[in-house]
């Protein structure tokens, strides 16, 4: 069997090929291994006795490597992604800032704008007027140096800033500037470093054969936005959909929301702190193939040049039926107490954090998972399951490496039973399927459900739900596969035998 190379832009073709119904059979796929993986029931290769631990080294240029081996369908490989990856510190010279609450508000010189065609200086666009001018490249409204009021018809107008340095890939640890050499520190613009990692996916066939090499920028991305649409696909209310940041996390998860329930989402708001990538991002979907997206959502953008910039946060979160957060911050995007007091208990909310994976970075107030996590009714023990099912927890991927590694579970200081993976989630879904069908009475799984387990889909469907990711190589491996098996049907990639 020859070996496949799938260079970056071919994953990139076959992603973007992929049709809604495509997407969705690779989105049970995953939830099947989630499955298979939080139960540890028999001798599936995504059992996790078949996944050995990750291993992270960082040498001495300050170049960290992170190796993900794992075991999934068919496939056993490793994913393995490299950065130079500098995480923000308080001493920056090189910008003038104060911190008020949890957000940091950032001062730069006088604004100006971007027309999101063009890319020229000095116009810009509101989101209400963003699908006539995406049909009309070179047309401009008048220049504005203030964000709209409404959040709902915000303007395309902020300050520039430098690269936001987001992390395009959620696995990967941190490496402070200091570390770096003097040489290589001199050497970069404003003592930046470039954070978007390098690397690449490894498969081997069930005999030990080299099957794959892939490119892992977008599929890495790609797979951890599939996982969050588990979740995403359950909820009952997603017109409005907050993201902040503006790197191949964010792009990917905006994507699929589009994909999967684009007919559901009348607003999509990014917020991020680089001007550059943020245009770039609307760009992009602006130039898409899909005309419904311009014509029916309105994008918006928010960066920290805004001069209402907390207000429009604030107002963008308060107002989210989803909010994704793909950005390693060391501090929370937004105030907990947005979601946690008053008006902001009364909605219901998908909260998805897939940006910070180590002990000291936090994309959520601590305070929205202790919150989370108190609102407890009656569990019900299931076999080959962790510990009991219940609302009021907090679901991630894996429950060990989000004990030790995510931020804001240790700051809120939770236990193992205040969390459940993912996949524990799928199998109260798939208990009811296979009733269903045992008994061919044609019931929805709403009806088919006990009266624990419709509390259950009925918090997955309306509740305050917070899904936490570090990633899993394993996600790599299974998705990787897939990808490779449409890749052969489309003739796409460079094959070399007898590799």
């Amino acid at each position: 069997m020859p070996l496949t190379i799938l260079t970056r832009n071919d994953v990139k073709s076959i992603l973007l090929s992929l049709s809604r119904e495509q997407v969705l059979k690779l989105q049970s796929d995953l939830a099947d291994g989630l499955f298979d993986y939080s139960t540890g029931v028999g001798a599936s290769p995504s059992n996790p006795k078949f996944q050995p631990p990750r291993t992270v080294i960082t040498r001495p240029d300050g170049l960290t490597t992170l190796f993900m081996p794992a075991s999934a369908g068919p496939h056993i490989g490793m994913r393995v992604m490299s950065a130079y990856h500098v995480s923000p510190t308080e001493d920056d010279s090189k910008r003038k800032s104060h911190h008020k609450g949890s957000v940091t508000k950032t001062y730069f010189p006088p604004a100006y704008t971007i027309d999101i065609e063009t890319g020229a200086k000095g116009s810009s666009i509101t989101t209400a007027d963003a699908s006539r001018q995406s049909q009309a490249p070179g047309s401009r409204t008048a220049s504005s140096h203030r964000a709209s009021a409404d959040s709902s018809t915000l303007n395309v107008s902020t300050s520039p800033t430098a690269d936001d340095g987001e992390a395009d890939d959620d696995d990967m640890p941190g490496t402070p500037l200091e570390t770096l050499p003097e040489s290589l520190r001199g050497a970069l613009p404003d003592n930046t470093v470039s954070t978007s990692p390098n690397g690449c996916i490894t498969l081997l066939d069930s005999t030990g054969r080299p099957a794959a090499l892939i490119n892992a920028q977008e599929l890495s991305a790609f797979r951890t936005a599939l996982s969050s649409s588990i979740l995403f696909m359950r909820r009952k209310h997603v017109e409005t959909i907050t993201v902040f940041g503006a790197g191949r996390q964010a792009y990917w998860h905006i994507y699929l929301a589009l994909l999967l329930r684009g007919e559901d989402i009348k607003h999509v708001n990014i917020i991020n702190r680089s001007f550059d990538r943020t245009t770039q991002l609307l760009r992009d979907f602006y130039h898409s193939s899909r005309v419904e997206w311009r014509s029916n959502v309105k994008f918006a953008t928010m960066c920290r040049g805004f001069v209402e910039y907390d207000r429009l946060v604030t107002a963008s979160v308060q107002k989210a039926d989803v909010i994704f957060c793909c950005t390693p911050s060391i501090e929370p995007l937004f105030k907990g107490e947005l979601l946690t007091s008053g008006e902001g208990r009364a909605k219901g909310r998908l909260v998805v954090a897939i940006g910070s994976y180590t002990p000291k970075m936090v994309e959520l107030d601590p305070e929205i998972l202790k919150y989370a996590v108190k609102q407890h009714h009656p569990s019900r023990h299931r076999a080959h399951v962790k510990h009991a099912l219940s609302v009021g927890v907090v679901v991630v991927d894996c429950l060990d490496a989000c004990l030790t590694q995510c931020g804001e579970v240790i700051q809120a200081g939770l236990e193992p039973k205040q969390l459940v993976e993912i996949g524990e989630l799928v199998m109260v879904r798939q208990e009811v399927k296979r009733g269903i069908e045992e008994r061919e009475s044609g019931m929805s799984v709403e009806q088919a459900l006990s009266s624990e387990d419709k509390q259950l889909f009925q918090w997955m469907r309306k509740g305050i739900v917070v899904f936490k990711s570090v990633g899993m190589g394993l996600m790599d491996i299974l998705v990787g596969g897939e990808i490779l098996k449409i890749a052969k049907g489309m003739d796409v990639g460079t094959n070399i035998d007898d590799f």
